[in-house]
């Protein structure tokens, strides 16, 4: 069985991570999977970099479109969003789906026009879509901050500034519905019960099938150990409890930046907490003081996990959220969570068993629950074991690997459809 992931990258943010976690997964049941990325990070030979069109006219198309993407996608933006990424492609006209059986699409924002969605026939690939966060069904966001527009096609986006109903995020989802809205023979796969129904609540996800097949971390590499050797190699403080915030970027407001400030304050000043440690791209970077560890951003896994076995918590202080890596791989590390209940994190982050939940956006709430559990002694204790064997049963990567493995055998067992017209 052949299988090609599309995706922007292999590694850098979350949803590259996945991606190439997830064809590493399939080589090791023996499939043929490649990945094919506009930017490789890692020296994989599996992965392959798409060269970006170099002939004049592409090179013309190009330039007006990114014009284009400066006055209406960034210009008027407010501030306090993440990226805005409109259906148009970057490279041109954009890429072609490669000749496979199987093409898995990852974050394909700026890769491909929708209409190559559409060019499909009896003898072209099946498509599965992971979908890693909203857009795919928006007219740009990729979390849509709750503003629930997409449920009906946009406009008047709050991304955009705008008060318009035609504006550019109602034409982009627009040219998504006609491409691949309602489409029978797309199969749409989510990390999160949450990300499901949202696609679901959506027009464009209308008709369309989808699954629900969580991500999956090396249990091998990332696992329990002593905590003193790891804090010791990390030059983090050996005695007392160790907190862990990690992002990304710690300062985007989706991912609670806003609010890590305040909590830092407050568990500072609680004597449960012994070391805030933050891991990610953050404004302030003083090591040390008060308490506070920024370790900057990490990319080794081995390292990471390294990380994850100092800390006694995970705080994960997210307003809107697929399913977060870093939680699978604290929890198969045997470190406890605790989130605002949002999302996938409430899927997986269970109260009493892998961690506790909060109130969103309440940061008194997360605060006192991070605390109670500190002070717990023998809980906390239990809910290690419990993360650990958590872990394992239900995100190893072996198993979101066979899953998929399976819905590629299912797909490939039922009759293709003609192209759209």
């Amino acid at each position: 069985m052949e299988v090609v992931h599309l995706c922007v990258s292999d590694g850098g943010g979350g949803a590259a991570r996945a991606a190439y976690r997830l064809h590493q997964g399939l080589l090791r049941l023996s499939c043929a999977s490649r990945m094919l990325v506009a930017s490789k990070v890692t020296d994989d030979p599996t992965v392959q970099q798409f060269g970006v069109p170099s002939r004049w006219w592409h090179r013309y198309f190009r330039f007006p479109q990114r014009i284009l993407r400066r006055l209406e996608g960034r210009a008027y933006r407010p501030t306090g969003y993440e990226i805005f990424t409109d259906d148009r492609p970057l490279f041109g006209c954009g890429l072609r789906l490669p000749a496979a059986p199987i093409v898995n699409l990852h974050w394909v924002a700026g890769l491909l026009h929708p209409r190559a969605l559409r060019r499909r026939g009896r003898a072209g690939p099946r498509l599965v879509w992971t979908l890693h966060d909203m857009h795919p069904f928006t007219g740009g966001c990729h979390f849509d901050g709750e503003c629930g527009r997409f449920v009906e096609g946009c406009g008047k986006c709050p991304q955009l500034s705008s008060r318009w109903p035609h504006d550019l995020s109602r034409r982009s989802w627009s040219r998504k519905s006609r491409a691949y809205g309602g489409r029978s023979d797309l199969q749409v796969v989510t990390p999160s019960h949450w990300l499901a129904r949202e696609f679901g609540r959506s027009t464009i996800g209308k008709g369309v099938s989808c699954r629900v097949i969580p991500y999956g971390v090396d249990v091998d590499l990332f696992r329990p150990a002593e905590r003193g050797p790891a804090r010791e190699a990390l030059g983090l403080p050996v005695e007392g409890n160790v907190v862990l915030l990690v992002a990304h970027d710690l300062s985007v407001p989706r991912k609670g930046g806003r609010l890590i400030p305040s909590l830092v304050r407050g568990l500072c000043a609680s004597p449960a907490v012994g070391a805030v440690v933050m891991v990610g791209r953050a404004k302030d970077e003083k090591r040390g003081e008060g308490g506070v560890y920024y370790l900057g951003t990490i990319t080794d896994d081995h390292l990471m996990a390294r990380v994850y076995r100092a800390a006694d918590l995970l705080l994960v202080p997210s307003l809107q959220d697929n399913l977060p890596n870093t939680v699978l791989e604290a929890m198969a590390c045997g470190t406890p969570v605790v989130a605002f209940e949002v999302g996938g994190l409430a899927e997986v982050v269970r109260p009493g068993v892998s961690g506790a939940l909060a109130r969103p956006g309440d940061v008194g709430h997360i605060i006192a629950a991070t605390v109670e559990l500190l002070e717990s002694g023998e809980r906390l204790r239990e809910m290690a074991a419990q993360c650990r064997a958590l872990a394992v049963s239900q995100f190893d990567l072996a198993l979101q690997a066979a899953r998929y493995w399976d819905l590629y055998r299912l797909l490939l067992s039922l009759p293709n459809e003609p192209a759209a017209p």
